[in-house]
């Protein structure tokens, strides 16, 4: 049984937790999108116009945040973390 919250709207987007406090956030869906922590009052910019869902649960080993795909269709892939886009 899967425990991971997922938004309707989003069928493939599990919500990723917080780094800090490991707490879900928030996606904002109004551009531009991003990931808001309403308990750290910390929000991080999502890459615009492409998918975005959460990535086999993986952490970063340097900031304890889950790791998002993002992609724009039928060609490359960028898992994206508060730090930046690891290729």
């Amino acid at each position: 049984m899967n425990t991971r919250k997922t938004l309707p709207h989003h069928a493939n987007f599990c919500i990723p937790r917080c780094g800090k406090c490991r707490r879900y956030m928030k996606l904002v869906s109004a551009k531009p999108s991003r990931l808001h922590c309403s308990s750290c009052d910390e929000t991080y910019s999502l890459p615009q116009n492409g998918s975005i869902k959460l990535y086999k649960e993986i952490k970063c080993p340097l900031d304890d945040f889950e790791l998002v795909l993002w992609t724009t269709g039928a060609k490359g892939k960028v898992m994206n973390n508060k730090y930046g886009y690891l290729l």
